[in-house]
């Protein structure tokens, strides 16, 4: 539950959720060259096969085809007697402007990058992606999700979520699935080959030991090694990076208290925890008993 989705289904009702992807063609800063030379410093084009910018250039027009084939079935969808509404969530990297500029005229159309991506999925009738990752965590929230990805399937593979989500290759079969699936709001089916068993493959890091249990695992391991480190100014320091990154991964007081909030709303449990900032996005749970043992 968020309170920024709760109050948009109030005023507006039913909704059809749109996650785009596509930072290349649409980065949030500089421009596409610029992307180019991000993608070549951090080693993202790097292939013994592909030079790097025929790698890139091809990943362009990937995403080219599918923006253009997203754009139109939005507007298909929106033309339909259907009193549901459209909100298009772009990613964090991409220019928000970009979208509100092309879908401005369409009256059932909403631009918004407010509020939890997970509770946006959770209260939608269905989600629409292009090989996106929120497409899987759709899965697991047992929501309906369609992905449209025309184009190249070798950029399709690496995505967990075209696995389970039904997937489609043009607008017209991308229209077909969304009127087949299931009632509104009702759980995702997949193809008939998406049984969970499939993603073991990706989700377990061992036999028998999830992924989530590894890393709860390993915080509780830290958290016993900072406890006792005396608390001040000097303890913790924000590594030097670019506004945009420090601004991405920052985390305030405010934003844990808000999520600490969600997680009581939705499991009908009082965390009873206090939250102490020791740091730049580093905080320190304490639990509100009589136990004075704390966790970080």
């Amino acid at each position: 539950v968020d309170p920024v989705v709760e109050r948009y289904r109030a005023a507006r009702g039913n909704y059809i959720l749109v996650n785009t992807n596509f930072t290349t063609i649409n980065p949030k800063l500089g421009d596409v060259y610029s992307y180019y030379q991000t993608c070549l410093r951090v080693g993202v084009l790097d292939d013994p096969n592909v030079a790097p910018f025929k790698r890139f250039m091809t990943w362009c027009q990937w995403e080219r085809e599918n923006l253009s084939a997203m754009t139109r079935l939005i507007r298909l969808l929106a033309e339909r007697r259907d009193s549901r509404r459209i909100v298009l969530r772009p990613h964090p990297s991409e220019r928000s402007d970009v979208w509100v500029n092309q879908l401005a005229e369409i009256p059932k159309v909403d631009v918004i990058v407010e509020g939890d991506h997970l509770a946006w999925i959770d209260r939608a009738d269905l989600l629409l992606h292009s090989g996106c990752s929120t497409g899987l965590e759709a899965y697991f929230l047992g929501r309906s999700a369609v992905s449209l990805t025309p184009g190249d399937k070798w950029w399709e593979t690496p995505a967990l979520s075209n696995i389970v989500n039904p997937v489609a290759t043009t607008i017209e079969d991308a229209a077909m699935l969304i009127d087949n699936l299931p009632d509104p709001g009702g759980p995702n089916t997949g193809d008939e080959g998406a049984e969970p068993e499939r993603l073991e493959h990706y989700l377990l890091s061992r036999p028998g030991q999830p992924s989530a249990d590894r890393v709860a695992a390993h915080l509780s391991t830290l958290c016993e090694s900072v406890l006792n480190k005396p608390v001040n100014d000097s303890a913790f320091t924000a590594a030097p990076t670019s506004k945009r990154i420090s601004e991405k991964a920052f985390v305030s007081l405010g934003e844990i208290r808000r999520r600490l909030d969600l997680v009581e709303r939705a499991t009908g449990r009082e965390t009873s925890l206090g939250v102490e900032e020791i740091g730049p996005s580093v905080f320190r749970l304490q639990e509100l008993s009589s136990t004075p043992k704390g966790r970080a």
